[in-house]
């Protein structure tokens, strides 16, 4: 499978190969999303299908489809794939490709990949709504099948021109125009159509890839707010779901990753930071305590019955996660050249580390080992954050508590490999800190989380600290999971 590297952008825009639609029951099929909601029979499996491809197809139905989306809600994955793969070949052979990728019959899924991209340049004249769709949808199955791989460039160029495609299929819907000509991608307040699903799973993807250090050229907008004057980073009183509080989180991270590349911008031209780049660092700072407030509020987390909701319980600490983590990038967003305001923020370093250490044990109690190689998901968990506490964070210990527990990461998150990442950090712990702490046993050492600490040892000095660090795929490796 090496040689094979599919780019959306090559292919034009698909049509379908059968006159079914995802816009069941609708005349204007071409100008409205219509909700996706029909559940995949198992008797609609086509006749030409043989056992290892039903097989392939029974285990994404069954363990990928809910592994992929992680704790949070996700039409796209549980509604829209499965019925796109009824109606579209492309899309059932992509399916299919992925779950043989992923279940380690490599053979299975280059056979598939291969037909799936036949079917799709079958339909290059097409240029339609119904045809973008469609080429979101395999294209965003792309992306994980290439996640899977271990094929790093390979997904992102998959997901960039997915994004790309997205803005056009944006600019074809008239409330939807104005914000896409400005490369601008707007997420619903509450997803309910097939676009609704198809922008959610993408735009999801991309926080991840640009935390990762990809970048993203996209700036995302809630539409559908009926507060007007308010900042587009207000958020009401309280969230009606754990999956609507995340959106938001969603676009915090969106304001702030983009925030800092203007910054960096900047900095790298030798210019000051603009007072409207701290104004609007200002205004992030306080929409991300507004949001911890409304989080609090909301009645999924008052309520005395989420303690049994095994999905709300964990997708309420995950997002408690990402907020802590978020609000230590806000606040260093505009720090230029200086590392060593990092130091600062030790505490919120070691609460972070605290709160993924009761995550990391919960699940165990909950969920178990994970036995399924290149056991894989889409969406937000916990190697992001201590990725991000490895290098940020100059204390020592705790510095080596996340890297330690990073090479624990029993799966991939989107981009993310654990172990990939500990490497990673490693490298540049071992640079920054080279022989400051000779004759000092270095090592991690964490038995319950009130025992994240700090160390006595001073940080590291910042002519040593690396401001920059940029992860560019080596396009003649496979970084993937190992047994």
């Amino acid at each position: 499978m090496d040689k094979t590297h599919a780019s959306c952008e090559g292919y034009g825009i698909w049509g379908g190969g059968h006159k079914a639609t995802l816009h069941r029951g609708s005349s204007h099929a071409n100008n409205k999303a219509c909700v996706a909601l029909s559940v995949y029979q198992p008797s609609s499996f086509p006749s030409t299908l043989n056992q290892h491809q039903i097989n392939a197809f029974s285990h994404f139905q069954q363990y990928l489809a809910k592994k992929i989306p992680g704790v949070f809600e996700s039409g796209f994955w549980s509604k829209l794939v499965l019925q796109a793969s009824v109606q579209e070949p492309a899309v059932l052979h992509s399916v299919i490709a992925l779950a043989a990728c992923q279940a380690g019959n490599e053979r299975l899924a280059l056979n598939n990949y291969n037909r799936a991209i036949i079917e799709l340049r079958q339909h290059l004249t097409c240029n339609t709504k119904y045809a973008l769709r469609f080429t979101l949808i395999t294209c965003m199955l792309f992306t994980c099948l290439e996640l899977v791989r271990g094929e790093r460039k390979a997904s992102e160029i998959h997901l960039q021109n997915g994004l790309r495609l997205l803005s056009d299929l944006q600019s074809r819907t008239p409330r939807l125009r104005v914000a896409s000509s400005k490369n601008v991608i707007t997420l619903t307040q509450h997803t309910e159509t097939s676009d609704d699903c198809i922008v959610e799973a993408f735009t999801r993807l991309n926080v991840q890839s640009a935390l990762f250090g990809q970048g993203s050229t996209f700036l995302y907008e809630l539409g559908d707010d009926p507060r007007k004057g308010v900042s587009k980073y207000s958020t009401a009183s309280n969230f009606s779901t754990v999956t609507e509080a995340r959106q938001h989180l969603d676009f915090f991270m969106n304001g702030v990753l983009w925030l800092s590349s203007q910054g960096d911008s900047l900095t790298q031209e030798g210019k000051k930071i603009t007072n409207d780049l701290h104004r609007k660092r200002r205004i992030l700072e306080s929409s991300l305590d507004h949001w911890m407030v409304a989080l609090q509020s909301s009645p999924f987390a008052r309520s005395p019955n989420v303690g049994g909701d095994i999905q709300t319980r964990f997708g309420i600490r995950i997002l408690r996660i990402y907020h802590t983590m978020i609000k230590i990038m806000v606040a260093t967003c505009l720090r230029g050249k200086d590392e060593m305001i990092y130091d600062r923020y030790i505490p919120d370093f070691t609460s972070l580390l605290q709160q993924v250490w009761e995550l990391w044990t919960q699940a165990a109690v909950e969920f178990g080992t994970i036995h399924h190689v290149n056991s894989f998901t889409a969406d937000l968990g916990y190697i992001p954050p201590l990725y991000y506490t490895s290098l940020r964070c100059r204390d020592p210990n705790l510095r080596r508590i996340a890297i330690d527990l990073l090479a624990k990461a029993p799966h991939s998150e989107g981009a993310w490999d654990g172990r990939l990442a500990s490497v990673i950090a490693k490298k540049v712990m071992d640079i920054e800190e080279s022989n400051i702490y000779q004759g000092y046993e270095m090592k991690a050492g964490v038995i319950e989380p009130l025992n994240i600490r700090g160390s006595l040892l001073p940080t590291v000095p910042a002519p040593a600290r690396i401001n920059s660090i940029a992860i560019i795929p080596d396009p003649t490796e496979r970084y993937k999971n190992v047994k």
